[in-house]
């Protein structure tokens, strides 16, 4: 396993879904936009990110790619009434509720940002998953510790998949192992104090985990199976990011833990989410108790793959990458006109 902290993999945002479309670039801009015209109606912020926005009772939360409820929601109240009634989002989120305050959702061509072509895209499935997260939080470590549970422990995981967990601190020091294991240790204490996983002391001695050379595209195309977990996996808001753009784009199977009927939103999309071969059973699981049962169909998933013909579902695969980055590219086309034809709304709702 590798314990070099300068490993050129976790660089993620030089991998090709930021390099390529600089996916991050235009969701900066895009939201810049919309500050200035925040600016102009006499809106003031304080808040680091630039998200929360505010004029006497009036509220303005500008959230691309998070879900918006990281941005002081009232998380104890039912989804409508997260905010009051003064307050108005703006986001790329897809809600499936009817909110007491107002939501704008930017068109979903918004999302044509994260097209781009792969170089690698020759499946060839030398193991059983792709488990890669770069970041950690308490829903990353518990996935990872069921993943191990179902697995026969941390040895076997490593034997037959590829792994990357590297315990990251999004806002801290990652300098040492001493820092990632004080940061690993102390997201799992703060949620799950009485609770200790067999292999808790065997991850925390090999933090950073991580058990192959492959850069982020090769170990996508290497793997029967890519376990896409994206930051958010809420019951009521699909908030979408690289992760599973960088799956949908890339011709090898996937399945993703995220929010309550993802999946389903990715079909309404247009998006070939290969449900010939790959079962989506979990998608429509509510989050309490959802992760045995993702892992549970990750491993049947596995099994039904590498139980049939891989030129057939190579060439399946080419077939969901191509249509996928067909429809990403007509998105960032559309994009533009898009944008500039929903901006009068946005604005009235601004005054």
């Amino acid at each position: 396993m590798q314990k070099n902290l300068s490993d050129s993999f976790y660089n993620i945002f030089e991998s090709e879904s930021f390099a390529k479309n600089q996916c991050m670039q235009h969701e900066h801009r895009v939201a810049k936009i919309i500050h200035h015209f925040l600016e102009m109606y006499g809106y003031i912020t304080d808040d680091p990110g630039n998200r929360i926005w505010k004029r006497g009772s009036s509220q303005v939360i500008v959230c691309l790619a998070d879900d918006y409820n990281v941005c002081n929601a009232v998380l104890s109240n039912q989804p409508s009434k997260w905010y009051n009634t003064e307050t108005t989002i703006i986001t790329d989120n897809h809600i499936t509720f009817l909110p007491e305050y107002r939501v704008i959702q930017l068109p979903v061509s918004y999302f044509g940002i994260f097209h781009y072509r792969p170089s690698y895209d020759v499946w060839n499935p030398v193991r059983r998953f792709n488990f890669s997260v770069n970041r950690c939080d308490n829903q990353r470590q518990k996935i990872f510790f069921e993943l191990l549970n179902q697995s026969n422990g941390l040895i076997s995981c490593l034997e037959k998949d590829f792994v990357n967990f590297n315990g990251w601190n999004p806002t801290g020091q990652n300098q040492t192992h001493q820092d990632l294991t004080a940061y690993f240790d102390q997201q799992w204490q703060s949620n799950q104090p009485a609770i200790i996983p067999d292999d808790y002391n065997n991850v925390l001695d090999n933090l950073p985990i991580k058990n192959h050379m492959l850069s982020f595209e090769q170990v996508q195309v290497s793997a029967w199976l890519n376990m896409v977990v994206e930051t958010y996996a809420g019951d009521v808001t699909h908030a979408f990011s690289e992760k599973i753009f960088r799956a949908l784009v890339t011709p090898a199977p996937w399945i993703v833990f995220s929010s309550r009927n993802a999946v389903e939103y990715l079909r309404q999309l247009g998006f070939d989410v290969l449900d010939d071969i790959v079962s989506h059973d979990y998608d429509d699981l509510y989050h309490q108790g959802k992760i045995p049962k993702f892992i549970k169909s990750s491993i049947q998933n596995y099994q039904n793959l590498v139980n049939q013909d891989l030129k057939i579902l190579q060439d399946r695969c080419i077939k969901s990458a191509d249509h996928n980055q067909a429809l990403l590219l007509k998105m960032k086309q559309a994009w533009p006109r898009d944008f500039v034809a929903c901006l009068p709304n946005i604005l009235e709702q601004l005054q």
